[in-house]
């Protein structure tokens, strides 16, 4: 008898703007994976990615409609594949949507540590700078990822970062 690769899918919708709940999105994705994965370097890539979206999904969610932001997490054992996807409902006007795509277009045409860097130079060079927008830019870079960006609607954007589990 052969066993089957392990497969995980968890969901995370209706959520509130919380830094507890990123917290806890964080360590609930560490333990759930922890089932199947046995690379703690690994795992401290994942968790970091976690945060980094789920930190997103905080800062940048447009919590006033009633439409909620989500998280969902798919370990695909068959495939080697981890992808952690958000939906999150930014405001129309507002500058995420656009940052968000801006660095996905980066992420294009440069390798995720020039454009880590770049952006850290950058960062550096502003006055007055009240966030770093390095989270997906990180993903990319230190969490090794495959970093995909769309406008779902028009105040709707889906993040997904997806990465190989064979070393």
């Amino acid at each position: 008898m052969s066993l089957q690769p392990p497969r995980i899918e968890l969901s995370f919708s209706g959520l509130s703007p919380s830094w507890i709940q990123a917290r806890h999105l964080r360590r609930a994705c560490w333990h759930s994976l922890h089932l199947a994965i046995d690379d703690e370097a690994l795992l401290e890539r994942i968790e970091m990615i976690v945060e980094e979206l789920s930190e997103n999904l905080v800062k940048y969610s447009d919590w006033s409609h009633g439409l909620r932001p989500a998280l969902m997490v798919r370990l695909d054992g068959a495939s080697h594949q981890l992808s952690l996807i958000t939906r999150n409902v930014a405001a129309k006007d507002g500058p995420h949507l656009e940052r968000a795509l801006g660095v996905a277009e980066q992420l294009s045409m440069l390798p995720p540590a020039v454009a880590f860097k770049n952006r850290i130079e950058e960062a550096f060079g502003e006055e007055g700078l009240d966030e770093s927008r390095l989270g997906l830019l990180r993903i990319a870079f230190e969490g090794e990822a495959d970093l995909q960006v769309k406008r779902e609607s028009d105040d709707v954007l889906i993040v997904r970062a997806t990465l190989s589990l064979l070393e």
